[in-house]
């Protein structure tokens, strides 16, 4: 699940030219390698939740909690960092991500987390709820 699942996102990314455009150092699933250069994304997928429907094991909605950070090292007090977090909005809030073996129902952003600037770099996390079905 999680394999096509992040595949799903990356997908979504590479296909969203202005945001891959704007992150040249990539999009990255966990962490960036230490030589990537800013700006950049990585994604992660922190927690799936599983509801069966009607007492089937193999009919059920699936909610994966999924964090998106952007980040920058432009010393202009924080404006890339807010139009990094834009088109990530733009990319993710409400699309469709294509799942092998599930029908997604939704991809609602839940949190745009506060902007944090630490140690000359820019943070904006975006915390997103997928929702989707499945009957295997």
């Amino acid at each position: 699940m999680i394999a096509v699942l992040g595949s799903a996102i990356w997908n979504r990314f590479d296909a969203e030219n202005t945001l891959q455009a704007a992150l040249t150092g990539g999009l990255w699933h966990d962490n960036a390698p230490d030589v990537t250069e800013y700006p950049l994304g990585t994604f992660n997928i922190d927690g799936i939740t599983r509801q069966e429907l009607m007492g089937s094991a193999t009919n059920r909605i699936e909610v994966a909690s999924i964090r998106i950070r952007v980040f920058t090292d432009a010393n202009d007090g924080g404006t890339s960092i807010g139009n990094l977090i834009d088109l990530a909005v733009t990319c993710f809030d409400w699309c469709t991500l294509t799942i092998t073996g599930y029908t997604p129902i939704a991809m609602g952003g839940s949190v745009i987390a506060p902007i944090i600037h630490e140690d000359k770099i820019w943070q904006g996390t975006l915390l997103y709820n997928e929702v989707m079905f499945t009957t295997t």
